[in-house]
């Protein structure tokens, strides 16, 4: 049985177009209801066929629900479930600036989309911290100068931006959008997500730390460059003078946004400024070291690499027989008259014993007696 309705209480309207599939699903036609947008369908269905069998649903899934889907992917030109991501994340494009300057209707179209897609999900604790993320999208928050009216009576108007950062077309009211995303409607997110920032902070603080680690991080611009490969955005706040006020991170993985003072004191702009010109010093330092090193290493090589006529000549060694015992200088060894030999070889050679039979004279064996027998 299907019912068609337009409403989302549920009740039912007249009857649609229907359209039957080959093949059956639970005993009877499967039937694909062409709908359109904001249309609800309601199939009901037993485990009972016609005849009185009851229908096998062991392996339902497998077996007769993946054939029938993949039966209607191919005839209605469906996108295949398999050929997709288990996971698919959502890239939110920026604000179109060129066409929200012709119109209002252009510029509420464009910034309820990324509205829509930031606030509800976005970790954010005040307004510079959600502006962080919405100008990644070309869209501001402004509540205007603290002594405007505006600000004075906490209103709040949206606006676009274009690709140098200032204020295109015409400002919407908070009141006017979807959301009501007015000042009311933010601090309500703000005491929410500040319950929920602690887990969100480590995926951040550890990227930072791996950056830093690595030799080719000398700068600020180096260490935004590489955490824009983690998918983390880093905002460099300038001050008057040129230098780097502050440091927020943009996490839109996770969707959380921190100052870096919030991460912890060392991911602060003052702090990691500190660790990076360190840093610098101390491989020029090594640099210059190395330096140093390499004429004192080419020499040594140098002398590694002369010709043998510039090497010094070493004597060979005698054989043992050709080696004469040590002596002093001047004198010579004296010389036995009965023997012709030094006194020294006479007292290292064995003596000879009587007891000592030569090598050439054989032993005679024992012969054993041979056992009579007695019979």
């Amino acid at each position: 049985m299907v019912r068609w309705t337009d409403n989302i209480n549920g009740e039912p309207d007249t009857p649609r177009g229907v359209s039957p599939v080959r093949g059956r699903v639970l005993g009877d036609p499967a039937v694909v209801i062409q709908k359109g947008a904001g249309c609800l369908a309601y199939i009901v269905s037993t485990i009972i066929k016609e005849n009185g069998e009851p229908i096998n649903t062991h392996y339902i899934g497998k077996n007769v629900s993946k054939p029938a889907s993949r039966r209607l992917e191919d005839e209605f030109g469906l996108v295949k479930a398999e050929n997709r991501k288990q996971k698919e994340h959502f890239e939110l494009k920026p604000v179109d600036t060129v066409k929200v300057q012709y119109g209002r209707s252009e510029t509420k179209r464009a910034i309820t989309n990324v509205l829509g897609t930031v606030l509800p999900y976005y970790n954010y604790t005040s307004l510079a911290e959600l502006n962080a993320v919405l100008r990644h999208y070309n869209v501001v928050a402004d509540q205007g100068s603290e002594k405007s009216r505006m600000y004075k009576n906490n209103g709040l108007v949206y606006r676009a931006l274009d690709e140098q950062g200032k204020m295109v077309g015409v400002p919407i009211k908070a009141s006017d959008l979807y959301l009501k995303p007015t000042m009311k409607y933010l601090q309500k997110r703000f005491d929410k997500n500040a319950l929920l920032r602690a887990p969100l902070k480590q995926r951040i603080k550890n990227a930072i730390d791996l950056a830093l680690m690595k030799t080719a991080v000398t700068t600020v611009e180096d260490l935004q460059a590489v955490l824009k490969k983690e998918n983390i955005q880093l905002l460099i706040r300038h001050n008057k003078d040129g230098s780097v006020g502050g440091l927020t991170f943009v996490d839109h993985k996770k969707k959380a946004v921190f100052n870096g003072s919030d991460l912890h004191e060392k991911y602060s702009a003052a702090s990691i400024h500190e660790q990076l010109r360190a840093k610098t010093q101390k491989q020029n330092e090594t640099q210059t070291l190395q330096q140093k090193q390499r004429p004192a290493q080419t020499v040594q090589k140098q002398d590694q690499t002369l010709k043998p006529a510039q090497q010094p000549k070493m004597q060979p060694r005698l054989p043992a027989k050709e080696k004469e015992l040590p002596s002093k200088q001047g004198e010579k060894e004296a010389m036995l008259p009965s023997t012709g030999r030094g006194p020294l070889e006479v007292l290292l050679q064995p003596e000879s014993g009587a007891d000592q039979v030569p090598y050439d004279q054989p032993q005679q064996k024992k012969k054993r007696k041979k056992k009579r027998l007695h019979l």
